[in-house]
Parts: C-alpha cells; structure tokens; sequence
C-alpha cells in the first residue's frame, strides 16, 4: 500500500457545482482503482492524497497531470504506508460561495481544527494537513 501527497493549480475558475463534478468522476475512478483518499481545494489551489497501489496511484497522478483542469501539478509526497487513513473522505472545499458570513467563519474555524485534530500517521497525511493549514493560513473569516 502507497500513499501519494500533490497540489496542483486550477486552470479555470472554479465553483461549487464544478467540484461536485470533480467528486463524483474522481469517486468513480478511484472505486474503480480501489484508491481512496482526500482532495481539498481552496482560491485555486488543489492539495491532494492517495492510498492504493503503486500502480493505481500513478494512474490517478498520470490522469491528474494530463488533465488540462489542473496546471503546476507536483508530488509533494510518497511513499510506503501501512493502512488507509483517507477510507472514509472525499473532498473538502473553503468557498465563501453561498454562504453567509457566520457560515463561512465556522467552515473557517472546522477546517482550522480539522488540521490539528486530524490524524497524522504517515509522512504523506502529516504534508497533507500542513499544506492545507498552511493554504489556509492568512485567510479571514470576513
């Protein structure tokens, strides 16, 4: 079992209904490939992770990359793991679109936490949650 840590850019803007549709195909695929993981995405900045197969995970990075969605697309990490830590998540976004402004200060706040509280197993989970606390650094809750 592998894990894989990447971030890459958007090439477009990107909205809500735009990072359902990244969900539901990166669901499909990565069921198909029996790879799990997490993708978080916020201003245009993707940060990735995930668990399977050598094999299975450079697919799913060759897709990424070849994906003209996505531009600067790098490994941050990779490496051997144990177990799944990601079995159970999906994607994660920070948008202040259609929310208000205690909405979003709580997403802001969860997310925050979420980085502390997360479990930080492997090398690759613990470069995934620095890299989001550190996208979300500097952000104001309004």
């Amino acid at each position: 079992m592998f894990e894989l840590t990447y971030t890459s850019l958007a090439t477009i803007t990107i909205d809500n209904s735009q990072l359902v549709r990244i969900e539901k195909i990166s669901k499909q695929r990565n069921s198909e490939l029996d790879v799990t993981g997490c993708l978080f995405y916020h201003a245009g900045r993707f940060i990735g992770i995930l668990e399977g197969t050598e094999d299975a995970l450079e697919m799913c990075f060759a897709n990424t990359k070849q994906d003209t969605t996505y531009k600067e697309v790098s490994i941050l990490a990779m490496g051997r793991i144990l177990e799944r830590q990601f079995d159970q998540w999906n994607i994660l976004f920070c948008s202040k679109e259609d929310k208000n402004d205690a909405e979003y200060r709580l997403l802001l706040e969860n997310l925050h936490a979420l980085t502390e509280l997360a479990d930080k197993r492997t090398y690759g989970s613990r470069v995934f949650w620095g890299a989001v606390q550190e996208e979300l650094q500097g952000v104001e809750a309004i």
